[in-house]
Protein backbone atom coordinates (compact mmCIF):
# COMPACT_ATOMS: atom_id res chain seq x y z
CA UNK A 1 0.00 0.00 0.00
CA UNK A 2 2.87 2.45 -0.70
CA UNK A 3 0.81 4.36 -3.27
CA UNK A 4 -1.94 5.41 -1.16
CA UNK A 5 -1.81 8.61 0.45
CA UNK A 6 -1.27 8.91 3.92
CA UNK A 7 -2.53 12.65 5.27
CA UNK A 8 0.53 11.71 8.16
CA UNK A 9 3.17 10.68 5.58
CA UNK A 10 6.05 13.90 5.76
CA UNK A 11 6.97 12.73 2.57
CA UNK A 12 3.60 12.42 0.66
CA UNK A 13 3.30 14.79 -2.62
CA UNK A 14 2.16 18.27 -1.34
CA UNK A 15 -1.52 18.58 -2.89
CA UNK A 16 -3.16 21.53 -4.20
CA UNK A 17 -5.97 23.24 -3.16
CA UNK A 18 -6.45 25.82 -6.21
CA UNK A 19 -8.43 23.48 -8.20
CA UNK A 20 -11.22 21.37 -7.26
CA UNK A 21 -11.42 19.38 -10.56
CA UNK A 22 -14.04 19.59 -13.23
CA UNK A 23 -17.19 22.02 -12.75
CA UNK A 24 -18.98 20.91 -9.82
CA UNK A 25 -20.44 22.27 -6.10
CA UNK A 26 -18.14 24.96 -4.20
CA UNK A 27 -16.75 23.40 -1.90
CA UNK A 28 -14.14 24.22 1.15
CA UNK A 29 -10.56 24.63 -0.93
CA UNK A 30 -11.92 25.19 -4.39
CA UNK A 31 -10.83 27.43 -6.32
CA UNK A 32 -14.58 29.57 -4.91
CA UNK A 33 -14.25 30.89 -1.62
CA UNK A 34 -17.06 32.76 1.07
CA UNK A 35 -15.08 35.98 0.69
CA UNK A 36 -15.88 35.26 -3.45
CA UNK A 37 -19.51 34.12 -2.62
CA UNK A 38 -20.30 36.94 -0.45
CA UNK A 39 -19.02 39.95 -2.76
CA UNK A 40 -21.02 38.12 -5.58
CA UNK A 41 -23.42 38.16 -3.22
CA UNK A 42 -23.62 41.96 -2.52
CA UNK A 43 -22.88 42.82 -5.74
CA UNK A 44 -25.41 41.41 -7.68
CA UNK A 45 -28.51 43.30 -6.47
CA UNK A 46 -26.56 46.03 -7.87
CA UNK A 47 -25.86 44.81 -10.98
CA UNK A 48 -29.55 43.61 -12.00
CA UNK A 49 -30.79 47.01 -10.63
CA UNK A 50 -28.01 49.19 -13.09
CA UNK A 51 -28.85 46.89 -16.07
CA UNK A 52 -32.60 46.89 -15.79
CA UNK A 53 -31.82 51.00 -15.44
CA UNK A 54 -29.99 50.72 -18.48
CA UNK A 55 -32.75 49.59 -20.71
CA UNK A 56 -35.10 51.73 -19.26
CA UNK A 57 -32.93 54.45 -20.78
CA UNK A 58 -32.09 53.08 -23.18
CA UNK A 59 -35.72 53.02 -24.62
CA UNK A 60 -36.28 56.84 -23.70
CA UNK A 61 -33.36 57.40 -25.70
CA UNK A 62 -34.66 55.23 -28.45
CA UNK A 63 -37.97 57.15 -28.15
CA UNK A 64 -36.50 60.00 -27.92
CA UNK A 65 -34.70 59.32 -31.45
CA UNK A 66 -37.88 58.63 -32.94
CA UNK A 67 -39.47 61.78 -31.36
CA UNK A 68 -36.49 63.93 -32.77
CA UNK A 69 -37.02 62.26 -36.46
CA UNK A 70 -40.51 63.26 -37.13
CA UNK A 71 -39.60 66.89 -35.65
CA UNK A 72 -37.11 67.33 -37.91
CA UNK A 73 -39.21 66.22 -40.26
CA UNK A 74 -42.42 68.08 -39.72
CA UNK A 75 -39.74 71.42 -40.07
CA UNK A 76 -40.69 71.99 -43.82
CA UNK A 77 -37.93 73.75 -44.19
CA UNK A 78 -35.41 72.80 -47.26
CA UNK A 79 -32.50 71.88 -45.39
CA UNK A 80 -33.98 72.52 -41.58
CA UNK A 81 -34.97 68.97 -40.97
CA UNK A 82 -30.94 67.95 -41.76
CA UNK A 83 -29.46 68.87 -38.72
CA UNK A 84 -32.55 66.93 -36.42
CA UNK A 85 -32.01 64.10 -38.52
CA UNK A 86 -28.14 63.62 -37.94
CA UNK A 87 -29.38 63.99 -34.09
CA UNK A 88 -31.76 61.37 -34.46
CA UNK A 89 -29.17 58.96 -35.97
CA UNK A 90 -26.90 60.04 -33.08
CA UNK A 91 -29.74 59.34 -30.62
CA UNK A 92 -30.19 55.37 -31.91
CA UNK A 93 -26.32 54.87 -31.89
CA UNK A 94 -26.05 56.00 -28.20
CA UNK A 95 -29.40 54.14 -27.61
CA UNK A 96 -28.32 51.02 -28.86
CA UNK A 97 -24.92 50.84 -27.26
CA UNK A 98 -27.01 51.60 -23.79
CA UNK A 99 -29.27 48.69 -24.25
CA UNK A 100 -25.88 46.93 -25.53
CA UNK A 101 -24.45 48.13 -22.26
CA UNK A 102 -27.44 46.76 -20.24
CA UNK A 103 -27.72 43.71 -21.82
CA UNK A 104 -24.36 42.56 -20.95
CA UNK A 105 -24.50 43.96 -17.43
CA UNK A 106 -28.25 42.34 -16.84
CA UNK A 107 -26.54 38.78 -17.75
CA UNK A 108 -23.59 39.49 -15.46
CA UNK A 109 -26.35 39.61 -12.86
CA UNK A 110 -28.21 36.33 -13.76
CA UNK A 111 -24.97 34.19 -14.18
CA UNK A 112 -24.19 35.71 -10.41
CA UNK A 113 -27.38 34.31 -9.48
CA UNK A 114 -27.11 31.24 -11.42
CA UNK A 115 -23.32 30.38 -9.33
CA UNK A 116 -25.18 31.90 -5.96
CA UNK A 117 -28.09 29.25 -6.64
CA UNK A 118 -25.87 25.92 -7.90
CA UNK A 119 -21.92 27.36 -6.80
CA UNK A 120 -20.97 25.57 -9.64
CA UNK A 121 -17.60 26.82 -10.93
CA UNK A 122 -18.93 26.61 -14.61
CA UNK A 123 -21.36 29.16 -13.66
CA UNK A 124 -18.67 31.48 -11.76
CA UNK A 125 -16.71 31.37 -15.27
CA UNK A 126 -20.18 32.30 -17.26
CA UNK A 127 -20.48 35.16 -14.79
CA UNK A 128 -16.84 36.01 -15.56
CA UNK A 129 -16.83 35.71 -19.31
CA UNK A 130 -20.57 38.04 -19.25
CA UNK A 131 -18.73 40.74 -16.90
CA UNK A 132 -15.78 40.73 -19.45
CA UNK A 133 -18.52 41.29 -22.33
CA UNK A 134 -19.39 44.17 -21.01
CA UNK A 135 -16.23 45.58 -19.82
CA UNK A 136 -15.20 45.35 -23.61
CA UNK A 137 -17.67 47.14 -24.52
CA UNK A 138 -17.94 50.22 -22.62
CA UNK A 139 -13.60 50.18 -23.50
CA UNK A 140 -14.69 50.25 -27.12
CA UNK A 141 -17.32 52.98 -26.44
CA UNK A 142 -14.28 54.99 -24.60
CA UNK A 143 -12.16 54.46 -26.87
CA UNK A 144 -14.20 55.61 -30.12
CA UNK A 145 -15.23 58.45 -27.66
CA UNK A 146 -11.51 59.84 -27.13
CA UNK A 147 -10.71 59.30 -31.11
CA UNK A 148 -13.89 61.33 -31.87
CA UNK A 149 -13.15 63.98 -29.31
CA UNK A 150 -9.36 63.97 -30.86
CA UNK A 151 -10.64 64.53 -34.08
CA UNK A 152 -13.15 67.36 -33.32
CA UNK A 153 -9.98 69.08 -31.65
CA UNK A 154 -8.03 69.05 -34.42
CA UNK A 155 -10.73 70.07 -37.08
CA UNK A 156 -11.91 73.04 -34.43
CA UNK A 157 -8.01 74.08 -34.57
CA UNK A 158 -7.86 73.71 -38.64
CA UNK A 159 -10.63 75.85 -38.79
CA UNK A 160 -9.64 78.39 -36.80
CA UNK A 161 -6.53 78.53 -38.41
CA UNK A 162 -7.63 78.50 -42.15
CA UNK A 163 -10.23 81.63 -40.65
CA UNK A 164 -7.77 84.26 -40.24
Amino acid sequence: MANEMDPSNPFAAPQSTSWAGPPGPATPGSITSPGIVEALRATRPWVMFLGVLGFIFGALVLIGAVVIFFRGMAARQPAGGLPMTIMAVIYVLIGVIQVAAAYYLFGYGQRIGDFLAGGHVQSLTEALNAQKSFWRLIGIVALVYLLVLALIFVVSIAVGTFQR
